[in-house]
Protein backbone atom coordinates (compact mmCIF):
# COMPACT_ATOMS: atom_id res chain seq x y z
CA UNK A 1 0.00 0.00 0.00
CA UNK A 2 2.81 2.14 0.86
CA UNK A 3 5.36 1.45 -1.47
CA UNK A 4 3.94 3.03 -4.97
CA UNK A 5 3.06 6.36 -3.26
CA UNK A 6 6.38 6.72 -1.31
CA UNK A 7 8.10 6.03 -4.52
CA UNK A 8 5.87 8.76 -6.81
CA UNK A 9 6.44 10.99 -4.14
CA UNK A 10 10.41 10.63 -4.13
CA UNK A 11 10.55 10.39 -7.57
CA UNK A 12 8.57 13.74 -7.76
CA UNK A 13 10.91 15.10 -5.28
CA UNK A 14 13.97 14.29 -7.49
CA UNK A 15 12.13 15.47 -10.24
CA UNK A 16 11.45 18.93 -8.77
CA UNK A 17 14.90 19.36 -7.30
CA UNK A 18 16.18 18.78 -10.89
CA UNK A 19 13.59 21.06 -12.65
CA UNK A 20 13.10 24.22 -10.27
CA UNK A 21 10.52 25.23 -12.89
CA UNK A 22 8.52 22.81 -12.88
CA UNK A 23 5.10 21.37 -11.75
CA UNK A 24 6.97 18.44 -9.42
CA UNK A 25 4.63 19.20 -6.27
CA UNK A 26 1.60 17.70 -7.72
CA UNK A 27 2.77 14.29 -7.58
CA UNK A 28 4.22 14.45 -4.31
CA UNK A 29 1.28 15.86 -3.04
CA UNK A 30 -0.70 13.14 -4.75
CA UNK A 31 1.58 10.74 -2.94
CA UNK A 32 0.53 12.19 -0.04
CA UNK A 33 -3.17 11.78 -0.81
CA UNK A 34 -2.77 8.03 -1.91
CA UNK A 35 -0.81 7.29 1.55
CA UNK A 36 -3.61 9.11 3.38
CA UNK A 37 -6.60 7.58 1.52
CA UNK A 38 -5.04 4.35 1.49
CA UNK A 39 -3.30 3.60 5.18
CA UNK A 40 -4.30 4.53 9.07
CA UNK A 41 -3.41 8.11 10.00
CA UNK A 42 -0.51 7.37 11.92
CA UNK A 43 1.65 5.46 8.82
CA UNK A 44 0.44 7.50 6.77
CA UNK A 45 1.72 11.04 8.46
CA UNK A 46 5.13 9.01 9.68
CA UNK A 47 5.46 8.74 5.67
CA UNK A 48 3.58 11.64 4.23
CA UNK A 49 5.47 14.15 6.54
CA UNK A 50 9.11 13.75 5.02
CA UNK A 51 8.08 13.79 1.33
CA UNK A 52 6.16 17.13 2.44
CA UNK A 53 8.93 18.68 3.72
CA UNK A 54 11.47 17.56 0.95
CA UNK A 55 9.13 19.13 -1.71
CA UNK A 56 8.16 22.62 0.43
CA UNK A 57 12.24 22.66 0.75
CA UNK A 58 12.92 21.96 -2.78
CA UNK A 59 9.74 24.55 -4.33
CA UNK A 60 11.52 26.98 -2.20
CA UNK A 61 15.10 26.43 -3.66
CA UNK A 62 17.06 25.15 -0.59
CA UNK A 63 20.75 24.69 -1.98
CA UNK A 64 20.03 27.06 -5.00
CA UNK A 65 20.41 30.31 -5.80
CA UNK A 66 16.97 31.43 -5.73
CA UNK A 67 15.13 30.86 -2.30
CA UNK A 68 11.04 30.87 -2.55
CA UNK A 69 9.40 30.62 0.88
CA UNK A 70 6.08 31.37 -0.84
CA UNK A 71 6.26 28.04 -3.38
CA UNK A 72 7.76 26.47 -0.78
CA UNK A 73 5.04 26.88 1.62
CA UNK A 74 2.18 26.33 -1.27
CA UNK A 75 4.17 23.14 -1.63
CA UNK A 76 3.56 21.97 1.45
CA UNK A 77 0.10 23.63 1.98
CA UNK A 78 -1.06 21.44 -1.14
CA UNK A 79 0.16 18.09 0.06
CA UNK A 80 -1.50 18.98 3.47
CA UNK A 81 -4.85 20.00 2.12
CA UNK A 82 -4.58 17.23 -0.44
CA UNK A 83 -3.63 14.53 2.26
CA UNK A 84 -6.03 15.75 4.65
CA UNK A 85 -9.15 15.83 2.43
CA UNK A 86 -7.90 11.68 1.56
CA UNK A 87 -8.44 11.21 5.09
CA UNK A 88 -11.28 13.03 5.64
CA UNK A 89 -12.65 10.76 2.81
CA UNK A 90 -11.24 7.60 4.00
CA UNK A 91 -12.82 7.68 7.57
CA UNK A 92 -16.05 8.58 5.63
CA UNK A 93 -15.37 5.52 4.01
CA UNK A 94 -14.67 3.38 6.98
CA UNK A 95 -18.08 4.78 8.74
CA UNK A 96 -20.27 4.11 5.90
CA UNK A 97 -18.84 0.58 6.03
CA UNK A 98 -19.37 0.23 9.71
CA UNK A 99 -23.01 1.63 9.43
CA UNK A 100 -23.52 -0.92 5.83
CA UNK A 101 -22.39 -3.26 8.65
CA UNK A 102 -24.57 -3.06 11.65
CA UNK A 103 -27.82 -2.40 9.36
CA UNK A 104 -26.97 -5.52 7.87
CA UNK A 105 -26.43 -7.36 11.23
CA UNK A 106 -29.49 -5.13 12.44
CA UNK A 107 -31.78 -6.95 9.41
CA UNK A 108 -30.18 -10.48 10.17
CA UNK A 109 -31.32 -10.05 13.56
CA UNK A 110 -34.65 -8.78 12.69
CA UNK A 111 -34.93 -11.88 10.54
CA UNK A 112 -34.13 -14.07 13.27
CA UNK A 113 -36.42 -12.61 15.81
CA UNK A 114 -39.19 -13.07 13.22
CA UNK A 115 -38.13 -16.85 12.57
CA UNK A 116 -38.17 -17.01 16.20
CA UNK A 117 -41.80 -15.55 16.80
CA UNK A 118 -43.23 -17.79 13.78
CA UNK A 119 -41.72 -21.28 15.88
CA UNK A 120 -43.04 -19.72 18.89
CA UNK A 121 -46.50 -19.64 17.49
CA UNK A 122 -46.52 -22.79 15.69
CA UNK A 123 -45.09 -24.21 18.97
CA UNK A 124 -47.98 -22.98 20.39
CA UNK A 125 -50.85 -23.85 17.91
CA UNK A 126 -48.99 -27.40 18.45
CA UNK A 127 -50.08 -27.36 21.97
CA UNK A 128 -53.44 -26.15 21.71
CA UNK A 129 -54.23 -28.77 18.98
CA UNK A 130 -52.44 -31.66 21.26
CA UNK A 131 -55.03 -30.09 24.33
CA UNK A 132 -58.06 -30.13 22.31
CA UNK A 133 -56.99 -33.67 20.85
CA UNK A 134 -56.35 -35.07 24.33
CA UNK A 135 -59.63 -33.89 25.31
CA UNK A 136 -61.77 -35.32 22.50
CA UNK A 137 -59.98 -38.48 22.97
CA UNK A 138 -60.80 -38.77 26.73
CA UNK A 139 -64.52 -37.70 26.02
CA UNK A 140 -64.60 -40.52 23.38
CA UNK A 141 -63.02 -43.02 25.90
CA UNK A 142 -65.94 -42.31 28.72
CA UNK A 143 -68.36 -42.57 25.76
CA UNK A 144 -67.12 -45.41 24.81
CA UNK A 145 -67.45 -47.06 28.42
CA UNK A 146 -70.60 -46.08 28.81
CA UNK A 147 -71.77 -47.44 25.43
CA UNK A 148 -70.08 -50.80 26.63
CA UNK A 149 -71.71 -50.58 29.96
CA UNK A 150 -75.44 -49.72 28.65
CA UNK A 151 -75.03 -52.47 25.97
CA UNK A 152 -73.74 -55.06 28.66
CA UNK A 153 -76.85 -54.04 30.74
CA UNK A 154 -79.25 -54.46 27.87
CA UNK A 155 -77.70 -57.64 26.60
CA UNK A 156 -77.49 -56.26 23.28
CA UNK A 157 -76.27 -58.27 20.31
CA UNK A 158 -72.84 -59.75 20.80
CA UNK A 159 -71.45 -58.72 17.48
CA UNK A 160 -72.13 -55.15 18.70
CA UNK A 161 -71.24 -55.26 21.74
CA UNK A 162 -67.68 -56.83 20.78
CA UNK A 163 -67.71 -53.44 18.05
CA UNK A 164 -67.57 -50.91 20.90
CA UNK A 165 -65.17 -52.98 22.87
CA UNK A 166 -62.55 -53.54 19.99
CA UNK A 167 -63.26 -49.91 19.62
CA UNK A 168 -62.23 -48.81 22.94
CA UNK A 169 -59.50 -50.60 23.46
Amino acid sequence: MAVLPVLLGVFGTVLAALQADSMMEIPVSAAVGMLCARMPLRPALWLSAPLTVAVALTSAGVGSNRLSVGSGLASALLCVVLGASCAFARQARLGQDRTELLLAELEDSREAGARAAAVAERTRIAQELHDVLAQSLSALAVQLEGARKLAERDQVDPRLLQLIVRGGS
